[in-house]
């Protein structure tokens, strides 16, 4: 018999069990533990989805809760096309669910759903049910704005990216992880970044709410601790959503600066057909645009910096010695 046959089987025997009165004898750690073992072993959607709503029609309020309710929503929303089906379920869900912060995590998978078959849910009130119990953490209130900015609820989206700001410290990054082993530098770098996520936020939705000026200026005040990665491309969506506004105030050369190393070198397809749009609007015509690209291509890329890797047979490799030859680097479960 299938492992996830047999996990459904023992799922209806508990509920059976429940409902004359027994008592489940398993904690909740333990069954998770069954339950992603279990998980690994399927792959179809519905034998997860099975499998995610047993767990969570057996243990309703656990530390587990939110992730799972996002799994049903992925899984049986998604997967299976079956929006209506994980909306009734996790509204059968938080019947069950008292508690404010898990309540939060199963509204927040159901939202995108909810909204999709013309169930719309009150993102605000969400926040507000959490806000009662306690304040939103960085990542909540990040999550909400983008969240708004997706359904186009952009007062909501700058508000919350402003609260997120707020956030946005070394301070407030030490209260928040208060074990962290990192240094003092390291804990800047990483308020900085969350300074540059919500400014990001902050200023693609003033540049909705017709704002443009202060958007322009909320992101030009954070590119200065924006951080790209090794190609060059930036971290976050700042440059792309900056290149888009400045394509929509009508300056398309500043708009090719900001756009380059995002569309060029990313794969970001909405920076992409800015920056091509961009140059149309330069040009005032499309020809000539993959010569561009490839020219851009070659202004923006990097020499890679020379390494040393051990083949298989454990002789040393240069790259420095690979010179004039092409060369296939393929990373495997990079860490």
């Amino acid at each position: 018999m299938h492992r996830w046959k047999t996990v459904f089987f023992v799922a209806i025997a508990a509920a059976l069990l429940i409902g004359c009165g027994a008592q489940p004898q398993q904690s909740v750690e333990d069954a998770f533990g069954e339950f992603r073992e279990a998980i690994r072993e399927i792959e179809s959607p519905e034998e997860k989805t099975a499998l995610c709503e047993s767990f969570l029609n057996q243990f309703p309020e656990s530390e587990h809760t939110g992730s799972l309710a996002g799994a049903v929503a992925y899984y049986r929303g998604e997967a299976m096309e079956d929006p209506a089906g994980a909306v009734a379920f996790l509204d059968g869900l938080l019947a069950k669910v008292e508690d404010p912060e898990m309540r939060f995590g199963v509204q927040m998978a159901q939202f995108p759903l909810a909204e999709e078959i013309g169930q719309a849910k009150n993102l605000e009130a969400i926040v507000t049910d959490l806000e009662a119990h306690r304040a939103l953490t960085f990542s909540e209130n990040l999550e909400v704005s983008e969240m708004a900015a997706g359904h186009e609820l952009w007062s909501l989206a700058e508000i919350q990216a402003v609260a997120a700001s707020t956030l946005a410290t070394a301070e407030a990054y030490r209260s928040e992880y208060p074990d962290t082993e990192l240094t003092d530098d390291e804990v800047i770098a990483k308020a900085d970044n969350r300074s540059v996520m919500a400014a990001t936020n902050r200023g693609w939705a003033l540049a909705h709410l017709h704002r443009e000026t202060e958007a322009l200026e909320v992101f030009q005040a954070a590119a200065p601790l924006s951080q790209s990665n090794y190609l060059g491309v930036p971290s976050t969506e700042l440059f792309s959503y900056w290149g888009r506004t400045a394509l929509g105030q009508g300056d398309a050369e500043r708009a090719l600066e900001l756009l380059g190393p995002t569309a060029v070198l990313g794969d970001n397809d909405e920076a992409f057909e800015a920056y091509r749009e961009a140059y149309i609007a330069v040009h005032e015509d499309e020809a000539g645009f993959e010569d561009f690209l490839w020219s851009a291509r070659q202004d923006l890329a990097k020499v890679v910096d020379d390494f040393e890797l051990p083949d298989y047979e454990g002789a040393i490799n240069r790259l420095g010695d690979t010179r004039g030859k092409v060369v296939f680097l393929s990373f495997w479960f990079p860490t």
